[in-house]
C-alpha cells in the first residue's frame, strides 16, 4: 500500500491543471460579479468632489465643444454639393467656366473622351478639340476700320471768310477710298446745326463778325457709313471797308494847290482812318478824320503822280491803295 504523501502529490498537479474553458466558466460562475460603469462612478465622484468654480468652469467649456460640434455639422450639411461647371456674370453676359479634367498619367486613371453636350456647330464626330464657331449673320458683318477711312482732309475756302463769302467745303479723299463715293454735310455755326444747309456750301450774309463755323462730312460707299471728318474752325471776319478818291481841285499850273479827297464805307466797322502810305510825294498831307489830301505842285513837277493812301476800321481790317495823280 502506498504512502497518503504520494497519493496528495498526484492529486495537485491534477487539480493545477485543468482546460481554459472550464476554468472562464468558474471564474463568470464564482461569488465574485463584474462591477459595471466602475469607472464613471469614479470620475463623476472625483468631479463632485471638486470645488463648484471648478465644476462651473468645466460645464461652460464642455457646453461650447457640444455648440461648435453642431455648427461644424450644420455648415457641412448646408454646402452645396460642386456641380460639374461654374457660371460667372460680366457686363457682356453670362460666361460659363468649365471644369479642367486631369491630365492623362495622373492619379492612374484617363481623363474621359466623352463630350458632355451636343457637339457645337462644324465639330466633327471623334474630335471634340476643334470647333468652328457659325459665321455671323451677312447683315452684321461690316468692313475693317481702315476700310472705312474715306477721307483724308476737309479745307473751308477761302480761308478767312467774311458775311459777303459763301464758304465751301473741299474734300480729299483718303488713298483706297472708293471712286463713286458720296458726302453728307452738317455745317455748325457757334456750335448750332444750320438745318437748311445741306451742300457743301455755306453762305455767310446771315451771320456776323467773329462767328465759328465748322462742317461734319460723313462720306458714304453705297449704304455703308465711313467715318466722320470735321473741318478745322473758320471765323467770320468783318467785311472791310472800301476806299475810293475823288479830286475836288485841279492844279492848272505849276505851284498851285491840289486838293483830293478820300472816301470810304466800313459795313463792320463804327470808326475809320486814313493814311499815307508807300510811295509818298514829298510835301503831300493828309487829314485822317476826313481823308482830305492837300499838295502844291512843284515848279519842275509834271506828268504822272503816284502815291498811296489806305483806310483802317475799328476791327482792324485795313485797305490800302495806290492812285496817280496827273500834272500838266
Amino acid at each position: 500500500m502506498k504512502p497518503k504523501r504520494t497519493a496528495k502529490a498526484s492529486a495537485a498537479p491534477a487539480a493545477a491543471v485543468a482546460k481554459p474553458g472550464e476554468k472562464a466558466k468558474s471564474k463568470a460562475g464564482g461569488g465574485e460579479k463584474p462591477v459595471r460603469g466602475r469607472g464613471a462612478r469614479e470620475v463623476w465622484r472625483r468631479v463632485a468632489a471638486l470645488p463648484q468654480w471648478m465644476q462651473a468652469v468645466g460645464g461652460a467649456a464642455v457646453l461650447a465643444v457640444i455648440l461648435l460640434l453642431i455648427v461644424v455639422a450644420t455648415e457641412r450639411k448646408e454646402a452645396p454639393a460642386p456641380g460639374p461647371a461654374a457660371v460667372a456674370k460680366s457686363g457682356q453676359g453670362p460666361i460659363a467656366a468649365a471644369p479642367v479634367p486631369p491630365p492623362a498619367g495622373e492619379g492612374g486613371e484617363e481623363p474621359s473622351r466623352q463630350s458632355p453636350g451636343p457637339s457645337p456647330v462644324g465639330e466633327s464626330a471623334g474630335e471634340p478639340d476643334r470647333q468652328a464657331a457659325a459665321p455671323p449673320p451677312a447683315e452684321q458683318v461690316a468692313p475693317p476700320e481702315q476700310d472705312r477711312a474715306f477721307i483724308k482732309a476737309v479745307r473751308l475756302r477761302p480761308p478767312q471768310p467774311t458775311r459777303l463769302d459763301a464758304l465751301k467745303a473741299e474734300v480729299e479723299p483718303a488713298p483706297g477710298a472708293p471712286e463713286k463715293i458720296r458726302y453728307a454735310y452738317r455745317w455748325r455755326v457757334n456750335d448750332r446745326v444750320v438745318e437748311e444747309a445741306t451742300g457743301d456750301t455755306l453762305s455767310l450774309s446771315s451771320f456776323k463778325k467773329r462767328d465759328l463755323v465748322t462742317v461734319t462730312v460723313t462720306p458714304y460707299d453705297g449704304d455703308t457709313a465711313g467715318f466722320a471728318y470735321e473741318s478745322p474752325v473758320a471765323a467770320v471776319h468783318s467785311v472791310p471797308p472800301t476806299l475810293e478818291m475823288k479830286q475836288t481841285r485841279q492844279a492848272r499850273k505849276a505851284g498851285e494847290p491840289v486838293e483830293l479827297e478820300l472816301a470810304a464805307t466800313a459795313p463792320d466797322g463804327e470808326r475809320i482812318v486814313f493814311s499815307l502810305e508807300e510811295p509818298r510825294v514829298p510835301g503831300m498831307s493828309l487829314d485822317g478824320q476826313s481823308g482830305k489830301i492837300t499838295w502844291t505842285v512843284p515848279p519842275d513837277r509834271k506828268g504822272t503822280v503816284r502815291f498811296g493812301a489806305a483806310v483802317a476800321d475799328d476791327n482792324g481790317t485795313k485797305v490800302t491803295r495806290i492812285f496817280e495823280l496827273i500834272v500838266n
